[in-house]
Order: structure tokens, then sequence, then C-alpha cells
């Protein structure tokens, strides 16, 4: 608990410090294709990449709801266990929703699904491809709000701001229309 509380605490002095709320958000390059198995979940799935009913492209977050969304974070990263495709189903970039097993772009649809659920704004909720260090590609959720983009990440229990998650970004859904992607660039 009290390890959890200061995790919010040093998310909230950092995006405190960091200015204007539109440096911590990630900015948009060209169009891209949506990575093929995400392609395939759209056609196996419609209602899993449909466009969102709302129009509010931003979240309002405070310190109470900050530390609700870590907790729920947790929740599903400890609750889904990390299962590459590969074992799972024998072939690469197999996406879905995940229940109890999954990689990284299953548990990030899992938390954006769940999220969506509870009431979260469907356009504010998206995916974003990145690199970790050592070069393996990896899928994040993002959520972004009026403090910056905050990435819930399968790798660790912390909310961080996109700038703080050690990842190279590089493509994400556009908010409000998940089957419509853009290459990410890095803000100046």
């Amino acid at each position: 608990m009290v390890r959890s509380v200061f995790a919010i605490f040093c998310l909230v002095a950092s995006l405190l410090q960091s200015g204007a709320a539109a440096t911590s958000w990630l900015a948009d390059g060209e169009d891209v294709t949506a990575p093929s198995g995400y392609l395939q979940l759209c056609s196996r799935s419609p209602e899993a990449c449909s466009r969102a009913a709302d129009d509010q492209d931003f979240a309002l977050v405070s310190a109470a709801t900050l530390s609700q969304l870590e907790k729920f974070n947790q929740k599903v990263n400890i609750s889904i266990r990390y299962v590459p495709d590969w074992a799972q189903f024998g072939r690469a970039d197999e996406w879905y929703i995940a229940t109890f097993a999954g990689d990284c772009e299953d548990i990030s649809l899992a938390k954006r699904s769940a999220l969506i659920q509870a009431g979260w704004p469907a356009a504010a909720l998206w995916l974003a491809v990145a690199i970790v260090p050592g070069g393996q590609s990896h899928v994040v959720l993002v959520l972004r709000s009026d403090w910056g983009d905050i990435v819930l990440d399968n790798r660790t229990a912390s909310l961080k701001l996109w700038h703080q998650a050690d990842l190279q970004f590089l493509a994400r859904q556009v908010p409000g229309d998940p089957t419509h992607w853009r290459r990410l660039r890095p803000n100046p």
C-alpha cells in the first residue's frame, strides 16, 4: 500500500513538473497499416475494433483516479498469465482479448475492454506498438489524459507517462477509430 501511494505521488509530481499536458502526449506522424494480428482480430470480432461511441479523446484524471487505475493495472497484470503466442497457438501474432492467459497485445486488449466497460472513454484508450530495450516488439495500452499519455504496461505494476516508459514507440491507434493507425514520432 505504501509503495502504491508513493508510486502515485511520483507520477503526479512528474506530471506537474512536465509542464503543459501537450508536451506529455505522443506525437502522430503519417498513417500506417494496422498490425496484421490486429486486422485478423477485427475480421473475427468486429465489435473489438468498432469506432468509439463517445468523442471524448482524453480522460480527466485526479490522484484518486490514478490510484484506482494503477490498482486496476496491477490486478490485470497478476490475473492474466503471460503466455507467448507461439506457446499458446503455435504461431506468432495472434491477437485476442485475454481472459486467463495471453501476451502483451492480448493483455492490453483485455485492459482496454475492461476500462471501457467501467465507463472510461473509449476514444481515450488506444493501443501502441513499441520496442523494448533489447529490440523486442511490445504492445501497451495508453490512456490519453488531461495530464498526458499514461502507459498501462504488463511488464510493470506502475503507471508511467509515455516518455518515462522505457519504450521506443512506433505506431498507435487513432483515438476514436481503432482500425486507423499512425506512426509515432518523438515530441520536440
